[in-house]
């Protein structure tokens, strides 16, 4: 049944550290979910519940980090411009109103080979930005 599913899932996932696999492709070239939005848009309710959460992590004390995950080298190159921009608005917007947390605002493209679908890292690629973040990138999230 259901528990038996959910268990298995979970035990897979504390097995892998908190790995959970998209996409299991052995690399993919397709555009993502971002690159069909010729801009950046957003839902006020989204936004307000998004808020609400900071909020709560910044009056805790806790340290914020926004990371930002690879995308492949066809989305990278196929995003518009616009989308970008309203994007970095965005971030801008949230780094202004909680200045005292980690923002990461580059958008790192991977190689099509580090994608199991066209949104989502694969094992390989997973791994290449885990390193990263701990070994190259200076953020102190892991230490």
């Amino acid at each position: 049944g259901y528990k038996t599913v959910n268990t298995e899932k979970y035990e897979q996932i504390r097995k892998d550290r908190g790995y959970c696999e998209f996409g299991s492709d052995d690399g993919n070239d397709g555009e993502s979910y971002e690159v069909h939005h010729e801009e950046f848009d957003s839902s006020d309710l989204v936004l307000e519940y998004y808020d609400r959460l900071m909020g709560t992590f910044a009056s805790g004390n806790t340290k914020i980090y926004i990371l930002q995950a690879p995308v492949n080298e066809v989305s990278s190159k196929a995003i518009h411009p616009e989308f970008v921009e309203g994007y970095q608005k965005f971030l801008d917007d949230i780094k202004e109103k909680y200045p005292d947390i980690f923002l990461m605002k580059d958008i790192p493209e991977y190689d099509n080979r580090y994608f199991g679908d066209n949104n989502h890292l694969n094992r390989k690629g997973a791994r290449k930005y885990t390193l990263w973040l701990k070994e190259e990138s200076g953020i102190d999230i892991f230490r």
